[in-house]
């Protein structure tokens, strides 16, 4: 059909070529809204050359993508700007903008010649980090002018050193390099090997543009295996993949990918519909050369497709744009379809004209397949003519080219083939002669390594027996040690907790004794409330006893027992008053526990002092709760006026009772809330 894209496998690899060297090179684009004020320094009188280098270099790599010429612009701008300043950083960093943008344009030795200028300075600078970021930028181009061996060597000391300095992210652009390389010469597991590689680390790092590279690698590689249902599937994979504005180039090259699979696959509608979707794009772009390309492409589409006067259309425009080129290969498959369209409107002249440039560029540059394609149109040319004697002549031409281009490729298929199979035969002979060599040798050693194995083991069995009786006789002793031990501890454990037991509660009665023979009522008061205090202290002792536990006892049961005794210390044949209590069963560490039993103790014992004088049933509630955040509520409340200075904990007018509950308060924190 003649699709330019794919015209040849060195055709398509040099157009494809082009397209991912961009991509490689990609680099980070400013936001729009910094592109106004990077101007906006550019525009100051007064600014210092740095500044202005920084500007013109964001703005750039900013605006490359979708004006180049620009983008050339500001580049040049910016490495005046480091020259001036002395900048050597900033001068290798512009020389390799320039370079990019140039590429966009497809004009290769300009970008060429800005990057090796710019590895100079990097080498200069010895920041062996941003060199090998532009030597892959080289290799890239270097495969597209076909010096292989010195893209491979760049691309392996690329390699090297990024891996060195543990920069694995960018060593994904040199394993797409090197896929491409392995590609152009047929290796194309190799080829998958590397892009595979790139595409895992692109997907480490989220790396969304550079996964559509690695899968748009692939999907070409499908189209040299003859599987055009894989091509259009990793198409569309990579095509997923490719967002934002940085991803036009990528997508108007997945987007002609797809064409010639569907092309290939007999649908001619679809082909159509996304060489379009990549002529917008490019247009976007100004790519003028792979505008030309679907130009071509939309032409011979249009042909095949009946549309005589569209397919013109569209092959002059393809034939306007590549006369400005020199590449005279991609001019010569484009003279030989406008022959054909001529030739189909009867339009002689201009037919036989086109025809004859086109065949005699093709043999030129020794184009088989478009030597081919010209004998064909040639062949109906004739025919429709009249002349059929030069018609069968170039029917037999273009069938014998066609035959040779078929088994060019099969004896290449062939010869492969035989030579992989003589290798693998001859290595399994000398394997299989090895194999036997080894069985021979290691059938001796084997014998001898089984009795040394055995006297070994016999050895090691009678030390491993004496060890083990050792070891359980020394268990045994260890054992009754250590319950020795235990039961002494627990003596002495039930001892101490006895005697602290007995001398609080010693301490306790002796207060309250004190406290009733007193006749003085203050003393008498002071020393109830310090018996009191001492009494929430012994419960805590006696619930860490009971619950044998050592840091933590149950709340509920612990002021359970607090409220019960205060009820009976205060209780009053003249008014009664009446506990509520709802305690839900939460663990409390002992410290914490011994805090809030003194709360409780002063917050009962100021209201009985102070709350109830003029109340006739008096009623005390708490209620302790776990709240949303797992916290410890503490709620206390009377039907009596209140405590009085509650909230002026430091005044000197309040009791002792209520500095201490502030007290207490403060050394829980917030790992209990005190509600009252």
């Amino acid at each position: 059909m003649g699709l330019l894209f794919y015209r040849s496998k060195i055709g398509c690899f040099k157009n494809y070529i082009v397209f991912a060297m961009l991509i490689l090179m990609k680099v980070t684009a400013v936001s729009q809204p910094n592109l106004q004020q990077e101007r906006r320094i550019l525009s100051l009188p007064n600014t210092s050359d740095s500044l202005k280098m920084d500007a013109a270099f964001k703005i750039s790599k900013d605006i490359c993508f979708t004006a180049p010429d620009s983008g050339v612009y500001y580049g040049k701008l910016a490495l005046n700007f480091a020259r001036k300043a002395n900048l050597l950083i900033g001068e290798a960093s512009a020389l390799n903008q320039i370079g990019y943008a140039f590429n966009i344009q497809s004009r290769v030795d300009s970008s060429l010649y800005y990057m090796y200028k710019s590895v100079d300075v990097y080498t200069k600078c010895k920041d062996e980090f941003h060199r090998s970021l532009v030597l892959n930028n080289i290799a890239s181009q270097l495969i597209f002018t076909g010096e292989y061996d010195k893209a491979k060597a760049m691309l392996t000391e690329a390699e090297a050193t990024l891996r060195g300095m543990d920069s694995t992210e960018y060593n994904k652009n040199t394993y797409a390099n090197l896929g491409m390389l392995y590609d152009i010469q047929g290796d194309y597991v190799e080829g998958q090997k590397y892009y595979l590689k790139g595409f895992n680390i692109a997907k480490q790092y989220r790396d969304t543009l550079g996964m559509a590279e690695s899968l748009n690698n692939i999907a070409v590689m499908y189209y040299y295996l003859d599987n055009y249902e894989k091509m259009l599937q990793y198409s569309r994979d990579a095509l997923s993949y490719s967002r934002g504005q940085k991803a036009i180039s990528i997508r108007a090259k997945l987007f002609l990918n797809m064409a010639v699979s569907f092309e290939q696959l007999g649908k001619l509608d679809s082909a159509i519909y996304y060489n379009l979707q990549s002529l917008e794009l490019n247009e976007s772009l100004k790519n003028e050369l792979e505008k030309s390309k679907i130009y071509h492409n939309l032409g011979c589409l249009y042909l095949d497709s009946g549309k005589i006067d569209k397919g013109l259309l569209h092959l002059l425009k393809a034939k306007e744009i590549k006369e400005k080129f020199p590449l005279r290969e991609g001019i010569a498959p484009t003279y030989i379809y406008l022959g054909r369209a001529y030739t189909l409107k009867a339009d002689f002249p201009k037919a036989k004209s086109f025809l004859q440039k086109g065949l005699d560029i093709s043999k030129q540059l020794n184009i088989p397949e478009d030597i081919k394609d010209a004998y064909k149109y040639w062949a109906e040319y004739c025919e429709i003519t009249g002349d059929y004697k030069r018609a069968h002549r170039y029917y037999k031409d273009y069938i014998s080219i066609q035959d040779s281009i078929q088994n060019a490729d099969i004896k290449t298929r062939v010869a492969d083939l035989e030579i992989k199979y003589e290798t693998a035969k001859k290595e399994a002979e000398n394997q299989e002669l090895k194999a036997k060599q080894v069985e021979s040798q290691m059938t001796i050693i084997q014998h001898r390594r089984i009795l040394y194995i055995a006297i070994v083991g016999i050895i090691l069995l009678c030390g491993l027996l004496a060890m083990i009786y050792i070891q359980k006789e020394k268990q045994k002793q260890l054992t009754a040690d250590i319950r020795r031990q235990k039961n002494q501890i627990e003596i002495l454990n039930q001892e101490l907790n006895h005697r602290v037991k007995n001398n609080l509660s010693f301490m306790s009665s002796l207060l309250e004794m004190h406290g009733r023979r007193s006749e003085n009522s203050e003393t008498k008061e002071l020393l109830l409330e310090s018996g009191n205090r001492l009494k929430t202290l012994a419960l805590v002792h006696d619930n860490l006893i009971k619950n044998d536990q050592e840091r933590e006892i149950s709340i509920k049961n612990y002021l359970s027992e607090l409220i019960a005794h205060l009820e009976a210390l205060f209780a009053h044949p003249d008014k009664k008053i009446v506990f509520q209590s709802d305690l839900s069963e939460l663990p409390v560490n002992a410290e914490d526990a011994m805090r809030i039993g003194i709360i409780v103790n002063e917050l009962i014992t100021n209201s009985v002092k102070h709350a109830f004088k003029e109340v006739e049933h008096p009623v005390v509630s708490i209620r302790a709760y776990s709240d949303v955040n797992g916290k410890l509520v503490l709620d206390y409340k009377d039907n009596g006026r209140g405590i009085q200075n509650a909230d002026k904990p430091n005044s000197a007018s309040v009791s002792l009772g209520t500095k201490l509950i502030a007290l207490l308060k403060e050394q829980l924190g917030d790992r209990v809330v005190i509600v009252t």
